[in-house]
């Protein structure tokens, strides 16, 4: 409210902080939206703008062409924005503007397409701790998708999360302080809603989610943790965005139980995400398959990748849509025709339904919606099933786009007012305005002849003043002939000007032309909007169709560019490969020849290999390959071999490389042990683990001896044991072989010749019989003189342990103090 001593404008100021509270307020005043107080220091600490004081007031501002250049800026740090416009007086007593807020814009929540990523979900979660369980909720602002789904807290809850992404969070005091560990570690930039109790109660989120409900089945029932978690998205949707009602009524319930697990862990070693570390970007495998043509495809195919599916009936459906495309060339060739031109379709569609959208994103909306029919009959004749449930999800026309395309100018301006954006023909008053606007001098040249015929004054004429406007000019030797309905307005020194009804009645008319025509268009715009949004969850579903389509496309897109072969996917537990790339690698090499290796895993026959070798030598690629590969699979995709046989797994775990963590106070040791256990806690006997070394953080025998008991657990587990493959260089652990049979030892070949080492990156059968240490310290540079003191000290100690009695913690020592003798 207006404070004593307020100016009329501060007065509007603080009316709409309090609309927007917690907001940064960008305050429109003319050509620029000014921030003040503290609202200024925020502006400009985080934009860099320079910061005023008039009086005791702090200011900031942004200009008005500038803003979409600054507001990037603010909502990539989490920053809460509310935009305050300018709105025409009400009546002729209001002596300023009017302002009110027109709209909130967080990282979360965010339509305009300079802020998000159009090939990446942006994700606004709710999140409710009840009990034991914990209540989701993701709604994606840009499409109005509400994914919900409760889960028991623990890992399956903070993998769901971590791989979703949410760039906004809305939790209450308590959820947040049992969720701090995740959020310490939590390296996405966003912002967090901490509310208090009272915001997360049962019996008004229950009555605030039963008012959007649309299914006659009830998703949501006895999951009390999950209403809470979507009541409360609800009530912040209406109260800080202004969104309506039914916004997130395209309620969907999911469960993890169809996909196979993924932890962040899993998707950084194996590069799965995109991701950049230190200013540099690494290919991942999302971008490595990504073919998809269409925005809303590309955001698809990223959730697909990330949650490879356990259900071998929906893997046979993507592979037999696969070959259709592969095997008919031209429908493959022209449905990439038609994708490519189809814009963001499901961001547009709901863009517009906000008021937030122009001409241009109307026409993109409409000339994209028109391939649809195409594509639904180009799919006429497809066999696969994925496709043809595809033709049937299609219209046959979209009545919508039509309408819109007759309306719109081929090339509409960005704003109304540059220029004409409604087509000629579409509305009879705006026809009749621009006819008024563009015929005005010839219409004014027609009212001059007709006055000259009539009076007979042959001298007359029609001038135009600055200050009278449209007059008739007659000369003073012909006044006398000027008729009674002429109006005298004004005396000159030769003539004399008048004016007349029909004049004034036209000069009114074209005066006010540009103004009616501008908002004849306008309201136009609007009423073509109105009608996008009572038809949005109908264009949202269609363009969901087309995604799954062009996800499909991709694949088999991939299959061909990579010459990619199908692998068979049971529900076996068996995993074989062979001739096996990695894909990423692969590509990376170019011209290079990348050697290709198999594997093979039975629980019945050969679960475990044990992989030593020299570093640099492809342990690592082979094992991050192996799980890849499995993963590729599972998507649906074709995968670089020569021949695969992939059982169903459930899960990929990774534990690879060696860092700290220094802001849980961790040390390196501790963070291998950390991932070691989660590993041994939820690993099934459907799982794949990939070990690249344990144990190097400690003493040597401490490393062994948790090493061979993480293999042997890993052998029983539920009985069966897991698919393992496992990159060490205790090559101790390789008699784990004769104590299991389902163990086997593996290495990766080298050449040595005198002092040079050459890699073959070939596994064969059996241990190393070195590991080249030395040899590798030589190829990374040192200094020659610690190589030759190094060879001295390595001849010494494996003088002293030969391999015949090697010292291993496996076995009963001689002497207890062999580990001490080695480095004296």
């Amino acid at each position: 409210m207006k404070g004593k001593g307020d100016t009329p404008m501060m007065g509007q100021w603080k009316e709409c902080k309090q609309q927007a509270p917690g907001a940064l307020l960008l305050f429109r005043l003319g050509d620029f939206y000014e921030a003040f107080h503290e609202d200024a220091e925020l502006l400009s600490k985080a934009t860099g703008i320079t910061l005023t004081k008039r009086g005791n007031i702090l200011m900031s501002g942004v200009p008005v062409q500038s803003l979409d250049t600054y507001l990037p800026k603010l909502v990539d740090q989490g920053i809460l924005v509310a935009i305050a416009e300018q709105t025409p007086p009400t009546d002729e007593t209001q002596k300023i503007m009017g302002r009110k807020v027109v709209r909130t814009v967080s990282s979360g929540t965010a339509l305009s397409s300079d802020l998000l990523d159009a090939k990446k979900s942006n994700y606004f979660a709710s999140i409710h701790v009840l009990n034991q369980t914990v209540g989701l909720a993701f709604l994606e602002m840009t499409t109005r998708q509400l994914l919900v789904t409760e889960l028991p807290k623990g890992s399956d809850c903070l993998r769901e999360i971590a791989q979703r992404a949410p760039k906004e969070f809305l939790l209450s005091k308590q959820t947040r302080k049992e969720l701090s560990s995740f959020f310490e570690t939590y390296t996405q930039t966003c912002r967090e809603n901490v509310k208090d109790a009272w915001y997360f109660d049962l019996k008004e989120s229950s009555e605030l989610y039963q008012s959007i409900r649309n299914q006659e089945r009830d998703p949501l029932y006895g999951k009390s943790a999950a209403v809470i978690a979507t009541g409360a998205l609800i009530k912040y949707l209406q109260e800080q965005m202004h969104a309506p009602a039914d916004f997130a009524a395209n309620l969907t319930y999911f469960s993890q139980e169809n996909e196979m697990k993924l932890d962040s862990l899993t998707i950084d070693h194996l590069d799965i995400d995109i991701k950049k570390a230190r200013g540099k970007h690494s290919l991942s495998l999302i971008e490595h398959l990504d073919f998809t043509k269409t925005p809303m495809g590309g955001r698809l195919f990223r959730e697909l990748v990330l949650k490879p599916l356990v259900n071998v009936e929906a893997i046979h459906e993507k592979h037999s849509a696969i070959d259709n495309l592969l095997t008919d060339p031209p429908l493959t060739s022209r449905l990439e025709q038609l994708l490519k031109q189809i814009n963001d379709t499901e961001r547009l569609s709901v863009r517009i339904s906000l008021r937030q959208g122009g001409a241009k994103d109307l026409l993109a909306l409409a000339t994209s919606l028109t391939i649809f029919p195409q594509v639904k009959a180009l799919l006429a004749n497809a066999i696969a099933p994925l496709l043809q449930k595809g033709f049937y999800a299609l219209p046959d026309s979209i009545p919508l786009a039509l309408h819109i395309t007759k309306a719109l100018v081929d090339d509409p301006p960005a704003k109304v007012g540059d220029k004409r954006t409604i087509r000629i023909g579409f509305n009879q008053e705006l026809d009749t305005y621009y006819n008024l606007k563009e015929n005005s001098q010839a219409k004014l040249l027609q009212m001059q002849e007709e006055l000259k015929e009539s009076t007979g004054i042959k001298t007359l004429k029609l001038v135009f003043s600055k200050t009278f406007g449209y007059c008739i000019e007659v000369s003073k030797g012909a006044t006398h002939l000027v008729p009674d309905f002429l109006e005298r307005r004004q005396t000159l020194v030769n003539a004399e000007r008048y004016t007349y009804k029909a004049l004034k009645e036209f000069e009114d008319k074209l005066l006010h032309a540009d103004d009616n025509i501008m908002a004849c268009e306008k309201r136009l715009l609007v009423d073509l909007a109105i009608q996008v949004s009572e038809q949005v969850s109908t264009l949202c579903s269609f363009s969901q169709v087309i995604a799954r389509i062009d996800t499909l496309l991709s694949l088999a897109l991939a299959a061909k560019t990579y010459r990619y072969t199908k692998p068979l996917v049971d529900n076996s537990k068996i995993l074989r490969i062979q001739e096996g790339r990695h894909p990423l690698l692969e590509k990376k090499l170019l011209a290079e020849t990348f050697i290709a290796n198999d594997v093979y895993l039975d629980p019945s026959v050969e679960q475990t290999r044990i992989i030593t070798g020299p570093n640099m030598a492809g342990k690592s690629t082979y094992i991050r390959q192996v799980a890849l590969l499995t993963i590729m699979a599972q998507i649906g995709s074709y995968i670089p071999c020569k021949e695969a046989h992939i059982g169903i797994v459930d899960q990929v775990f990774t534990r690879i490389g060696a860092s700290d963590n220094l802001m849980l106070g961790d040390s390196t040791f501790m963070v291998e042990m950390k991932e070691t256990a989660h590993i041994l806690h939820h690993a099934t006997s459907r799982s794949l683990v990939i070990l690249d070394e344990i144990g190097r953080g400690t003493s040597t025998y401490d490393g062994i001896a948790i090493a061979k008991a993480v293999v042997e657990y890993l052998l029983e587990i539920e009985g069966e044991g897991v698919k393992t493959l496992f990159a060490t260089h205790y090559s101790e652990l390789c008699a784990l072989s004769a104590q299991h049979t389902r163990v086997k030892n593996y290495s990766v070949a080298a050449k040595v010749s005198g002092d040079h080492i050459t890699f073959l990156h070939k596994l064969i059968k059996g241990p190393a019989s070195k590991s080249y240490g030395v040899h590798v310290a030589k190829l990374a540079g040192l200094p020659e003189p610690v190589i030759k003191a190094a060879n001295t000290y390595l001849k010494h100690l494996e003088d002293i342990a030969p391999h015949s009695k090697s010292a291993s913690p496996f076995k009963k020592q001689e002497k207890s103090g062999d580990q001490m003798e080695l480095f004296n």
